[in-house]
């Protein structure tokens, strides 16, 4: 934890995020400027959020079961999985236009809001795979999926109305 990070629990009690905090489902995320946090999920998968970075958690399951989903609102998270998940365990990043899910790999998502008002979201991916599912920002996915591999990368732009995979 460099700088400062604003922690909101139960949507209403706001505290500074301090070094070895607990965080749960639940639990809004705003890396302030000049800030970054490293957390450390199920002791083997590590998120790098840069300042500027504002996600909330949804967390569930058992130690081999573990269902996170970072709902990344706006910044940077780079993603880093240790290891494989195993059958049942889920691993997504959530954003406003589209679902990045994993299975074992490190990629960088970062979520910004264009003057055109669209929201943009770019995939970088380093290692593994990573399957990315377009939706609108009402949450309906409309049946777009790629996958992408180490050394490649994608923009999505979407509102509303839809989403989709701006070609380069």
């Amino acid at each position: 934890l460099n700088g400062t990070t604003i922690v909101t629990t139960d949507g209403t009690k706001e505290k500074e995020a301090y070094k070895g905090m607990h965080l749960y489902s639940g639990d809004d995320v705003k890396v302030q400027k000049e800030s970054d946090l490293t957390m450390l999920l199920d002791m083997d998968k590590y998120v790098y959020a840069e300042e500027g970075t504002h996600f909330w958690l949804e967390c569930a399951g058992k130690k081999d079961s573990t269902q996170t989903v970072i709902k990344l609102e706006d910044g940077s998270v780079l993603n880093r999985l240790k290891n494989n998940l195993n059958e049942g365990e889920v691993y997504q990043v959530d954003t406003p236009n589209s679902t990045m899910a994993v299975r074992g790999t490190v990629f960088r998502v970062t979520v910004y809001r264009g003057e055109d008002g669209l929201s943009y979201t770019l995939i970088e991916v380093f290692d593994g795979l990573v399957q990315v599912d377009l939706k609108n920002e009402q949450g309906e996915y409309n049946g777009v999926s790629e996958t992408f591999g180490p050394g490649e990368s994608a923009l999505v732009r979407g509102n509303d109305e839809f989403s989709e995979f701006v070609l380069g």
